[in-house]
């Protein structure tokens, strides 16, 4: 819920603090103190556009901040899944600084966001009812979910249908979704399998292998150095073992033999000896491995390296066309076969996604003829339960009633669209409740649908803004006890005019201004004993106040308690 609200230059208002409690809370005051700008306020923090020159005169920018606490657990799951959890302590912070020049800054718990996401969240948190302002509940699209909303809240069994509509549905999507994207690649299949099969026999040619592009490289290297190699085998060969003339081994091995003969003369020669003998063993492994080395070079090294060359094109061209790796071709060309094969059994999967698309329909059907008889069932009973609240309200020749308009096909709310209509006179037809015009009735209807509702739309704050114009005090009162009942499960704050209204809320506020120094001022005083007695007193007197006003004005208050 709301709990804290603090306002700077905003037109009258040089800067006030709101500190607000649960339950039912009003805010009174003259005409012209100030009380419509709290509101413009808190529709600018919650995104909305801002009434002109609500920047107060002589100020640069104008700054508001309002702190929710205590919201429910459904609130606090849905901020977190749009990323904005509450802090440790359950609160959440909103705030907009807007400058003469027409720019905002939004933050949500200090951090600067976008104005869509304030009014994402803050559709979650407060609904402002305004008398010429549009409410959720004058959207026809909304009217399925608090249609659902109240049915969940009050049956399981409506909630478990609802499951298996969604379910249903989403299985019908998915096949239409198959059948739509294997028709659209089916079309002109003839000279897509064409096109394909090109592909298929130029990779299946190019027999590309993995790691056959590094291999070619690197013996490309050796071909082009073939020369240098070649003589430095050659070379090699001739150092270690020799030719006309010794080379290493028959010298190491003479040594050898040389040492072998006085190894038993000095003191070191068996060592030196073993030695000689060692490293004629190494000598004799590199020639080996020398020997050994197929470089793999032809008689023509010109015609290898051209070969090498040839063979490295056309990867080079395979993989430009098919992918970057040698690996990503065959992978490509996996692809493709498995193509040719579903166009090649174009007719056999074209009845098995037939044949799954006919079944889901089939299915969401059923379930959605089901849940359209549950929501005919819970939108009789939310009939009669607004026509008696609105009978409440002294508005007993306005007729509410839910109907249903069949969908040309499914959508994930249903096969079929319940709308809210309204009739506000006997013998005229029943409208939308969109197209309801007069302010003071209007509120009164948004009232009773929102005291049936209260449980389902799972907002924790309500406002009202003169939700009592143009009633008797009879109707005031019913007002009153309708905001009252309300507020037992969510925040009501009720901008109000009416005595008995005010009399029976739990918070009472003035609203008042005062000129200090040339200039109005608009503050904020919270109201109790007295102080509560002679504001409604003001409101039911007027201009004199007489003793028997106070009395009145005791008496409301007294039946506000009892109420």
């Amino acid at each position: 819920m709301l709990t804290f609200l603090h306002i700077e230059n905003v037109a009258l208002i040089k800067q006030l603090d709101l500190d607000l409690n649960k339950g039912f809370t009003v805010l009174t005051g003259e005409t012209g103190s100030g009380k419509s700008m709290i509101i413009d306020a808190i529709n600018m923090v919650l995104g909305q556009r801002p009434p002109k020159d609500i920047i107060r005169n002589q100020e640069n920018e104008c700054y508001i901040y309002a702190i929710f606490d205590y919201l429910s657990e459904n609130t606090q799951k849905e901020l977190s899944e749009l990323g904005l959890p509450p802090d440790e302590e359950g609160t959440l912070m909103l705030s907009r600084r807007y400058n003469v020049d027409g720019k905002s800054t939004f933050k949500i718990n200090n951090r600067t966001v976008p104005v869509s996401l304030v009014k994402e969240v803050a559709s979650r948190l407060v609904s402002v009812n305004e008398q010429h302002d549009s409410y959720s509940l004058l959207n026809d699209s909304t009217h399925v979910d608090f249609l659902d909303g109240f049915a969940t809240s009050n049956s399981q069994e409506h909630e478990n249908v609802l499951n298996e509509y969604k379910k249903a549905f989403s299985e019908y999507l998915t096949a239409k979704r198959n059948y739509n994207d294997f028709l659209e690649m089916s079309k002109d299949k003839d000279n897509k399998i064409e096109f394909l099969k090109y592909q298929k026999n130029e990779i299946s040619a190019a027999k590309i292998k993995v790691g056959e592009e590094a291999e070619l490289l690197k013996n490309r290297e050796i071909v082009k150095n073939s020369e240098l190699v070649s003589n430095a085998i050659k070379g090699t060969l001739s150092l270690l073992s020799g030719g006309v003339k010794p080379g290493a081994y028959d010298k190491v091995s003479s040594s050898a033999d040389n040492i072998e003969k006085i190894q038993d003369i000095i003191p070191q020669g068996k060592e030196i000896h073993e030695k000689l003998i060692s490293i004629t063993e190494q000598i004799e492994d590199v020639i080996r491995d020398v020997s050994a080395i197929d470089i793999g070079i032809s008689e023509d090294p010109t015609s290898e390296l051209d070969r090498i060359e040839s063979r490295l094109d056309l990867i080079s061209r395979i993989e430009n066309k098919y992918g970057e790796t040698e690996q990503d071709v065959i992978d490509y060309f996996e692809k493709i076969s498995k193509e040719i094969s579903d166009i090649e059994q174009f007719d056999f999967t074209l009845q098995e996604y037939e044949e799954s698309l006919r079944k889901t329909q089939a299915n969401v059907i059923k379930c959605g003829k089901e849940l359209g008889r549950k929501r005919e069932e819970s939108g009789k009973k939310l009939s009669t339960l607004v026509n008696g609240e609105l009978a409440f309200l002294d508005m007993e020749k306005v007729e509410f009633k839910v109907e249903f308009e069949a969908l040309s096909e499914p959508t994930g709310k249903g096969i079929d669209n319940p709308t809210f209509y309204i009739r506000t006179n006997p013998g005229e037809p029943f409208k939308s409740l969109s197209t309801v015009s007069s302010g003071g009735e209007l509120s009164r209807i948004m009232l009773a649908l929102k005291t049936i509702l209260s449980g389902c739309d799972k907002i924790d704050t309500v406002i009202f803004d003169e939700i009592d114009t143009g009633v008797s005090g009879k109707t005031s009162s019913k007002i009153g006890i309708s905001l009252k009942n309300l507020s037992k499960s969510c925040q009501v704050i009720c901008v109000t005019h009416s005595a008995q209204v005010s009399a029976i809320a739990q918070n009472h506020f003035k609203i008042y201004k005062e000129e200090t120094g040339g200039r109005t001022f608009t503050h904020v005083t919270k109201l109790s004993g007295d102080d509560r007695v002679t504001e409604i007193a003001r409101i039911l007197g007027g201009v004199t106040i007489t003793d028997s006003v106070i009395n009145s004005a005791k008496e409301l208050i007294q039946q506000g308690i009892n109420n």
